[in-house]
């Protein structure tokens, strides 16, 4: 074991930099560059620059002088110039932040304060406090975000969540995705629980799950199908294929290009119904419509019902069709 001698004189140093209780333990090239309390334990080619920091062993690490107290257990190709930061192994990771970590795996960045990447293949964490469990070229951008796994997933914004899948977005704050493919949150509160390119954009939005469907209302949900889009804000589609559910209340529960227009109006099931009346019902059927506020239409095909608008003047201060 090599130690560089304690000197407690620095007067007698005037001119050379003073390294105080430094020491290397062993292995080969290893050097301190700097630093009081500075420990290189073993291995080659490392290097400690900073105060109180430590290299246990690998090869080719390095803590600069701005690494207090930062921590390279081991691996190769490392370095930890944040204080309090920790690499705990792996290969050719970075952590840059304060307190930042990463813990296993190669070629992370963790460069947000307290941040921590606990393993995969080349994830970042940017924003304080973020965390990015595994999976490969994920990236958690903002202050408290998570991302559980998968590939090439992205948080955005603050206190979002992505669970895995690949290729997901969570864009604005509190929004999660649970997993799946190319799926996005784009409003606040918005959650996709997972499914192929499903879209939450009104805030407090949900897609469970599905292809293609989106939530676009404020509070809307599409629960699963393909192609359903719930755009009225309180509205809900429950399955089926290519059903819209475009205004306040408003609901279709499944069956195929059937579309609730009308305030709170309800299309059960079917195909091609379309119901614009304020409170009206399309059971089922095929090609049955509404346009009459109060009405319904229980099944058979190409069935009308139409009704003097009783609340005109209401319908079009909240935007509905009144036929």
């Amino acid at each position: 074991m090599t130690t560089v001698q304690t000197i407690h004189d620095a007067s007698l140093c005037v001119g050379f930099d003073v390294l105080r209780y430094a020491t290397i333990g062993g292995g080969t090239r290893n050097t301190l560059d700097d630093g009081v309390a500075a420990t290189i334990s073993g291995g080659g080619r490392n290097s400690v620059g900073a105060n109180r920091a430590t290299i246990s062993g690998g090869w080719h690490n390095n803590i600069p002088n701005t690494g207090t107290s930062a921590t390279i257990s081991g691996g190769e190709s490392h370095i930890a110039p944040g204080a309090w930061s920790v690499v705990a192994g792996g290969l050719g990771n970075n952590a840059t932040g304060e307190g930042a970590a990463a813990l296993g795996g190669g070629n992370h960045t963790v460069s947000g304060d307290y941040a921590v990447v606990a393993g995969g293949q080349a994830n970042r964490a940017q924003g304080f406090y973020a965390a990015v469990a595994g999976g490969r070229f994920n990236t958690a951008l903002a202050s408290f975000a998570v991302i559980g796994g998968g590939d090439m997933n992205t948080v955005r914004q603050v206190y979002s969540t992505i669970g895995g899948g690949k290729g997901n977005r969570a864009l604005q704050s509190y929004g999660t995705v649970g997993g799946g493919d190319g799926c996005t949150v784009s409003g606040a509160y918005g959650m996709v629980g997972g499914g192929w390119r499903n879209t939450a954009s009104g805030q407090y939005g949900t897609v469970g799950g599905g292809k293609t469907n989106t939530a676009s209302g404020g509070y809307a949900v599409a629960s699963g199908g393909r192609a359903n889009s719930a755009f009225g804000d309180y509205s809900t589609v429950g399955g089926g294929a290519n059903n819209s559910a475009g205004s306040i209340f408003a609901t279709a529960s499944g069956g195929t290009y059937n579309s609730a227009f009308g305030y709170a109006a309800t299309v059960g099931g079917g195909e091609g119904a379309t119901v614009f009346g304020s409170y009206s019902v399309v059971s089922g059927g095929m090609w049955n419509s509404i346009s009459g506020e109060w009405s319904s239409v229980v099944g058979g095909a190409w069935n009308t019902a139409k009704g003097r608008c009783v609340y005109e003047l209401w319908n079009r201060r909240l935007g509905l069709a009144c036929i």
